[in-house]
């Protein structure tokens, strides 16, 4: 019994390390959520030990299955992009770590727990640094066909050194709302963004 206070004991503070870092980023799925997680995990792989006898690996590896509903549930999906799945990958993280101690392997777990701060933290940096180089986005934009058609706009991509890749087109008699693909440096993505607002060429646009 004392053993297994320790687990839990221990599975809540690696539950609660790895939380804090998705509270500091305000994610939906926080320093509580994140905690339970993990500590659920131990208890888990604690009782799949003690009352699973014959196969002790089945509610083991029900955690697996049963956590990627909860990860679905942090994931959406808007029209021009997806977010959630950094959270997502977090909260398999956690039953991953919480399943280890469960198991005893105390180092692995801790391990374990350092690398995934060090992917949440300190690659965080190295990907802005490469976001500031090259961005991808999607621009959904809407404007009058007497003021602008296709050929000008892609020659303002061009303009500002974008690689651009055209996904969809809406027409009516009047107007035009096309899907593009762009991507370049961020600072050469802005300043399109403020010349084509200077224009006032452009309805509205939305990445």
């Amino acid at each position: 019994m004392e053993d297994e206070l320790i687990k839990v004991l221990v599975s809540l503070l690696i539950g609660t390390l790895l939380g804090l870092e998705r509270e500091y980023k305000t994610k939906a799925a926080g320093l509580r959520t994140i905690a339970l997680i993990c500590v659920g995990s131990t208890l888990f792989s604690i009782m799949s030990q003690t009352i699973g006898l014959a196969n002790p690996d089945r509610i083991a590896s029900n955690i697996v299955t049963g956590i990627g509903f909860i990860g679905a549930g942090v994931i959406f999906k808007s029209e021009q992009s997806v977010s959630g799945l950094t959270t997502a990958a977090t909260i398999w993280m956690a039953a991953a770590l919480g399943m280890s101690v469960g198991g005893g392997h105390y180092v692995l777990a801790f391990t374990s727990l350092g690398i995934a701060l060090f992917i949440l933290l300190a690659l965080r940096y190295l990907q802005n640094q490469i976001n500031k180089r090259h961005q991808i986005r999607t621009y959904k934009l809407l404007y009058q066909l007497n003021k602008i058609d296709n050929l000008e706009l892609e020659k303002v991509f061009i303009l500002y050194k974008l690689e651009y890749r055209k996904l969809k087109e809406y027409r009516t008699v009047s107007e035009a709302t096309c899907v593009y693909e762009l991507s370049g440096q961020v600072k050469k993505l802005d300043e399109m963004n403020e010349y084509l607002m200077a224009l006032n060429i452009i309805d509205s646009f939305a990445y």
